[in-house]
């Protein structure tokens, strides 16, 4: 389930009727059981906003499907920061290749990466030397690149645009990802 909130979050998607949808699902099929507290965390996250996001992708208790959720949640949201947004999709491009094939989909993961660095360089004041980085960042989200290799570019014009210190690290995680 945790590929369809990366799936709906990119089409700006996750909306009470489609969690009501997917609860009557689960119900007809006899797994309320095990995807009532799910569809509650992502209820209370996406559509009522009751769970902090921030915490929640923070929180070592819940196990990594939960966090991830909670991960998109602040990578969608408007007010999240430069440096928050980058430390997102780092643990995204740390996590998610190893997930198991199929667990989600990179299209939508490209997506939201993209339109999240999209919005900053609509914001330039929220980025270092907006003059020099808003264009590139746009214009490595336009690019023909796809998968992997498109979110290592778009991750690494975003290092240089954040107003930050950025960890080494980072960087050649994002370099690897991009030439993979």
């Amino acid at each position: 389930m945790l590929n369809a909130v990366f799936a709906l979050a990119a089409r700006g998607a996750v909306t009470r009727s489609v969690l009501d949808e997917w609860s009557l699902s689960a119900s007809r099929a006899g797994l309320s059981a095990t995807v009532d507290s799910w569809l509650a965390f992502i209820e209370a996250l996406f559509v009522d906003g009751t769970v902090d996001a921030e915490e929640a992708v923070r929180d070592t208790s819940r196990a990594w499907p939960w966090q991830a959720a909670a991960s998109v949640r602040v990578a969608i949201d408007s007010t999240t920061r430069p440096a928050e947004l980058l430390t997102i999709h780092n643990y995204w491009t740390n996590v998610l290749p190893k997930a198991a094939a199929g667990f989600f989909v990179l299209a939508d993961v490209e997506c939201l990466v993209t339109s999240a660095w999209l919005r900053l360089a609509a914001s330039r004041f929220l980025l270092r030397a907006p003059a020099v980085t808003a264009p590139l960042l746009e214009r490595a989200c336009a690019s023909g690149e796809t998968g992997w290799g498109k979110i290592g570019e778009v991750l690494l014009a975003a290092c240089d645009a954040v107003p930050a210190a950025v960890p080494a690290d980072f960087r050649d995680r994002f370099r690897a990802i991009r030439q993979a």
